[in-house]
């Protein structure tokens, strides 16, 4: 009888809130060469009177909804409780070749977080950075972490409050001071990371021109940009973008990402990322970036379908869609590839499609799913 009165009495407050409805505004966009009707693409503006009320509408509902299970108040007392016995988490932990290590640490008990380094995994931890102290009277949150080969220095990128374009700070580890560079207007979490030169004398990183959410321009014409420590931030060194390399063709919505190998740091590769789930990537020789103007190569096209891929000395190894349903693992030279004539590695699975690969000197792993539920982890000596 305790269920169905509980159930009554949700079943009773679903229906005495009215969930307020928002009308379809339909427009039409025209992507590559395809018409795509949206019909609630008003929503996006979020200045517009009728969409700020049906969100306060929303959040109004939503509240009245949460308000109205059981014993709710027990249910958040005892996950506090559970929280409260864990003394601290550990995030975005980084190791160098070296063996040192670095990691953002946040104690229960407190709200900033804390940048930790130790050489070693049984070494000694020490304190290199606190988002609290970055800039007083504001509130800043540490996405994103990147060392060097060496871990002489360590990239930290910070976004203040909700925002998602931040900047980045360069700190010497060694000295545990912070450089006086501050690189603005990029978001490495999300455009691929930061990618530090053998020598750690600079890094490559994706710029964002505009920063404003509301901007039509906003995630548009972004720009791999190289970096050299000691330079000025504000002056930009292009290194891939649809504007310093018209020559590639490519299209304002693309997020140019250029990165280098650990496995061969001798070459540049640089992966054209998009709303598609298959993109151009290019490759050149490290050297190339002494030149003014980098010769980019083709290295794959959209149409080979690579899902995934890694490097082993001067091969590279890939998962690939093409005329796969479950994807297959092959291998090609990166001197001189050709992905229509690889030599397969690992065939196609019956009931598990493969998803992910990495090396080390052990040889390929790789993850698969089935069923989307499912995932399993293989090595494959090389």
């Amino acid at each position: 009888m305790k269920y169905i009165i509980i159930f009554v009495f949700i079943n009773n407050t679903l229906f005495s809130q009215i969930q307020s409805l928002i009308h379809s505004n339909p427009s039409i966009d025209k992507y590559f060469g395809k018409k795509i009707i949206d019909d609630y693409q008003n929503l996006e503006n979020i200045k517009d009177s009728s969409v700020i009320h049906w969100m306060k509408e929303q959040n109004d509902y939503s509240n009245a909804i949460l308000q109205s299970i059981p014993n709710r108040q027990y249910l958040i007392d005892k996950l506090g409780e559970m929280d409260s016995k864990k003394e601290f988490s550990i995030t975005h932990l980084q190791v160098t070749n070296n063996s040192t290590y670095f990691y953002i640490k946040r104690n229960s008990t407190e709200n900033s977080q804390k940048l930790y380094i130790r050489d070693g995994y049984s070494g000694k931890e020490e304190l290199l950075f606190t988002s609290v102290e970055y800039k007083k009277n504001k509130e800043y949150v540490i996405n994103y972490i990147k060392p060097n080969n060496d871990g002489s220095k360590i990239v930290v990128a910070l976004t203040e409050g909700g925002k998602e374009i931040g900047e980045m700070i360069i700190i010497d580890t060694k000295k545990k001071t912070i450089l006086p560079y501050t690189i603005s207007n990029c978001w490495p979490s999300d455009g691929g990371g930061v990618s530090w030169l053998p020598k750690g004398d600079g890094f490559i990183y994706l710029h964002y021109p505009i920063i404003d959410n509301n901007s039509e321009l906003f995630l548009k014409n972004m720009v791999a940009v190289l970096y050299k420590i000691g330079d000025e931030p504000e002056k930009l060194h292009p290194i891939l973008s649809k504007k310093e390399y018209p020559e590639l063709s490519l299209k304002g919505e693309d997020f140019p990402m250029v990165s280098i190998n650990k496995n061969n740091p001798n070459y540049l590769i640089g992966k054209v990322g998009g709303a598609t789930n298959f993109g151009d990537s290019y490759y050149t020789h490290l050297s190339e970036l002494n030149n003014k103007h980098i010769s980019w190569k083709i290295l794959y096209k959209k149409e080979d379908k690579i899902v995934d891929y890694t490097l082993i000395n001067d091969d590279i190894y890939y998962i690939t869609a093409k005329s796969s349903k479950n994807n297959f693992v092959a291998r090609t030279s990166l001197k001189h590839p050709n992905f229509s004539h690889s030599e397969i590695i690992i065939n196609e699975m019956k009931d598990e499609v493969i998803e992910t690969i990495y090396s080390t000197k052990e040889g390929i792993f790789i993850t698969t799913t089935k069923n989307g539920v499912e995932a399993k982890l293989y090595l494959e000596p090389v």
